[in-house]
């Protein structure tokens, strides 16, 4: 297995997770780390904002909390500006689907990125309720849009009437927040990781692979990391290695991280690779999986599509979510 401190450990900046005594906190986190590129592979802007909101839609599906986009070439190469573009759409979109809909008109001017999503299924996250007065207990997005004197705040939640709260958290104007709505009406300000429902996604880019590791958010950084390929990389078949003596010898986990796309060509060139000491990309990875093994496809990658074999690995990892997550 990788070594879990020259190559995951992130020394500064980091996001604690400590644990609470709220029995709905999930005990560990879920990254996933993408190519930035994978628009590329959309024919036209319709399909590639498809593209997007599918996996979106997988990563609601499987509760993500951070989604990674790795720059898969890193080493400065001729680019045409599509490419750039495609590459800033991507995030724009994902960021956008996982805002609360009535949230969007403040954070997201009129862009070309945005154009069809009205065709765009809805995340319907717990915390993007629908119109209508907000059950007790229920936690909902907002956004602070004025600070009042006393340390109070004006919040959008999507209702007839702002909300206002009384806070410590010394939220700023324009920041996102959760509040829990109480049987009085009034509302409290609640920690995104202690609000006992799934919230949704961050979004952070990386100029390669490397930059995954090491600008890591999470205290102590990634300690479950996953390599998916499929065809001939070499992967172990992942029910294989989730079960019987393999999936004994899988660690606990506080923070997994889950990569797809070409990861041994997304290493080649990475500079920051060699800094950590590390020759390929299964180096890098405490599991190198094939979630699709055998599959009846034929082309590149075993004729396996990113964000199939994205969600295969995740179907093929709940065991060890169940299980492992939290140890």
């Amino acid at each position: 297995m990788a070594d879990p401190v020259s190559k995951k450990r992130k020394t500064s900046s980091s996001t604690s997770t400590t644990n609470s005594s709220n029995t709905n906190i999930r005990p560990y986190t879920l990254t996933i780390a993408l190519p930035s590129t994978l628009l590329t592979t959309a024919p036209n802007p319709l399909l590639k904002a498809h593209l997007a909101s599918h996996l979106a839609r997988i990563s609601a599906l499987h509760n993500v909390d951070e989604i990674v986009l790795y720059n898969p070439t890193p080493t400065p190469t001729p680019s045409t500006s599509s490419t750039t573009e495609e590459q800033d759409q991507l995030p724009h979109i994902l960021t956008y689907l996982t805002t609360a809909p009535y949230l969007r008109k403040h954070l997201f001017p009129k862009h070309p990125h945005l154009r069809h999503v009205g065709h765009l299924p809805h995340l319907s996250l717990p915390t993007h309720p629908r119109p209508g007065p907000p059950a007790p207990g229920s936690v909902r997005s907002a956004l602070v849009v004025e600070s009042l004197p006393g340390g109070k705040l004006a919040l959008d939640a999507g209702l007839e009437q702002q909300v206002v709260v009384k806070s410590a958290v010394g939220a700023g104007v324009g920041t996102t927040v959760l509040l829990r709505m109480g049987a009085d009406g009034k509302a409290a300000i609640v920690p995104r990781r202690e609000c006992g429902v799934y919230s949704g996604y961050a979004v952070r880019g990386a100029e390669g692979l490397a930059a995954v590791f090491t600008e890591c958010v999470w205290e102590g950084g990634y300690d479950l990391t996953v390599g998916v390929c499929c065809g001939d990389g070499g992967g172990v078949p992942l029910d294989e290695a989730v079960s019987g003596d393999a999936g004994a010898g899988v660690p606990g986990f506080r923070h997994l991280l889950v990569a797809v796309g070409d990861l041994e060509g997304a290493a080649r060139g990475d500079e920051g690779l060699v800094g950590m000491g590390v020759g390929g990309a299964r180096e890098l990875f405490d599991l190198w999986v094939d979630p699709l093994p055998g599959c009846g496809c034929e082309g590149e990658n075993g004729g396996v599509r990113v964000e199939e074999a994205l969600f295969a690995a995740l179907v093929g990892l709940r065991r060890v979510l169940v299980e492992k997550g939290g140890m």
